[in-house]
């Protein structure tokens, strides 16, 4: 799911009003995927984060940034559903900057895995150096399978490569279980 829509922002030769149309049309996406509302609103808090951050750290693509955060505001602003998830604004941030497709995926899947670990170590679940051994060898893993994924999917043909990178939900027992700490009197994370 997380390769799927950061891989969709690749190319760059789009104006601002299709790239918007398309980062609106993949964001809404994932939004109908995401069952989970602690998830989905967490999701959104980041993409919102992601384009202030990269909205002042990259001037020459703020025009774009500006405009996306605009759509989520006015979005939030109108009470419709959630939008500016981080996986379709780093991927649309990755775009913009003419970051490739793998290399993209390589870096959402390294914060989503050091993010994990991270929350782990915090409540002290495992130590730090655990917590570095784990993130080295997930990511290991993770490289292997990306690379499988995603450099011998783009030799394949249009259907199959077309179907392969729609997201999907491979756990949906963690997806009923993330809404556990929305019903928590003291939650540990605002997520």
């Amino acid at each position: 799911q997380t390769c799927g829509l950061t891989r969709e922002f690749s190319s760059n030769s789009l104006s601002l009003e299709e790239y918007l149309s398309k980062w609106d049309e993949i964001d809404e996406r994932l939004s109908i995927n995401m069952t989970s509302h602690v998830s989905n609103r967490a999701s959104c808090i980041q993409g919102s984060g992601v384009l202030r951050a990269y909205t002042e750290t990259f001037p020459e693509i703020s025009q774009t940034t500006k405009a996306m955060k605009r759509r989520v505001l006015q979005a939030a602003a109108n009470g419709e559903e959630s939008r500016g998830h981080a996986a379709t604004c780093f991927g649309a941030v990755c775009g913009l900057l003419n970051v490739d497709s793998y290399q993209a995926s390589s870096m959402f899947l390294y914060t989503v895995v050091r993010d994990m670990i991270n929350a782990a170590v915090r409540m002290n679940a495992v130590g730090p150096l655990e917590g570095g051994r784990l993130i080295n060898q997930l990511c290991q893993k993770l490289e292997e399978n990306l690379h499988h994924w995603v450099v011998e999917a783009e030799s394949t043909t249009d259907k199959v490569e077309e179907n392969m990178f729609l997201p999907y939900q491979v756990a949906p027992l963690v997806e009923v279980i993330a809404n556990v700490p929305d019903r928590l009197y003291t939650r540990l994370f605002n997520s």
